[in-house]
């Protein structure tokens, strides 16, 4: 009699077993997308960041070429920092961007101030500090937005793969 229930029993508790394995394959595999998702999200928007910092360096430094039509490339630095603080806000809505928001959004505003001086400076007829803060501060600038924005991105590339191969590891087991 008690082999008769065990068959039932033990049939039960495979049965409970395999869908207890299946739910958690199921939630690791979610895991593992969610993470790529994010990292996926993460790279759409810091790219724009950083082809822009890049765009809007060589916009500054060609204030100063001889030859260039100012108000043209003052059209096309505005235009650059608005799709900055557009993109920076688009970053920040998307991922867990403290870190970076922490370095571009003050970096937008000096860059912003520079631009200001630089034009100022043109204005006024000084062409050498013009250049002189068209050249380092602004390149200085970006230069360190760019490498904030990578770091930040690293980190957080380090993160996703350390939680996908966690799921791994718990879908082994």
């Amino acid at each position: 009699m008690l082999h008769r229930m065990a068959r039932p029993v033990l049939l039960t508790l495979l049965i409970v077993a395999g869908i207890a394995s299946a739910g958690l394959l199921w939630f690791n595999e979610q895991r593992i997308a969610t993470s790529r998702q994010q990292a996926a999200a993460m790279d759409a928007h810091a790219d724009p960041l950083i082809g822009g910092l890049a765009d809007l360096s060589a916009a500054l430094q060609a204030y100063v070429a001889p030859g260039q039509n100012i108000t043209e490339w003052s059209k096309r630095a505005a235009a650059l920092l608005t799709q900055l603080t557009s993109d920076a806000s688009a970053l920040g809505a998307a991922t867990d961007a403290t870190d970076a928001l922490a370095v571009v959004g003050p970096g937008i505003e000096t860059l912003t101030k520079l631009d200001a001086r630089v034009r100022e400076y043109l204005r006024s007829g000084d062409d050498l500090m013009a250049a002189d803060l068209a050249f380092t501060e602004v390149r200085d600038t970006t230069a360190g937005m760019v490498s904030g924005l990578r770091d930040w991105r690293a980190r957080r590339q380090a993160a996703v793969v350390t939680d996908v191969r966690s799921a791994q590891v718990q879908q082994a087991a």
